[in-house]
């Protein structure tokens, strides 16, 4: 299956996820983190929700931690395949893309 195919990046990344060789408790978590982090609707959501202390910023902030924190499912051989770290930047990067475009529309 080719991944670079996929039109947005929540499909695209849980299409790399699923190819990955990784732990399956690690790909869970890995998972989980795209299905609240790559999600624009639920982004936004979060930024316009009724709580509007929450900021594009602190939302930032939580998917860094949280992507952190999926680490800790990882295996050592996980850990150790550089493919892996180079994927987890991307979701990073794939986060701000997609943050940044919310921030902007909300601004104009």
């Amino acid at each position: 299956m080719e991944c670079f195919t996929k039109h947005d990046a929540m499909s695209f990344a849980l299409c790399r996820a699923k190819q990955l060789p990784i732990s399956e408790k690690y790909r869970k978590a890995i998972i989980r983190w795209i299905d609240t982090y790559l999600n624009p609707k639920l982004i936004e959501c979060k930024i316009i929700g009724p709580d509007d202390s929450t900021e594009g910023s602190s939302i930032k902030q939580y998917a860094e931690k949280d992507l952190e924190i999926t680490i800790l499912f990882a295996s050592r051989k996980d850990r150790q395949d550089s493919e892996i770290i180079l994927f987890e930047s991307q979701l990073l990067l794939l986060f701000n893309l997609i943050l940044h475009d919310i921030e902007d529309k909300r601004a104009s």
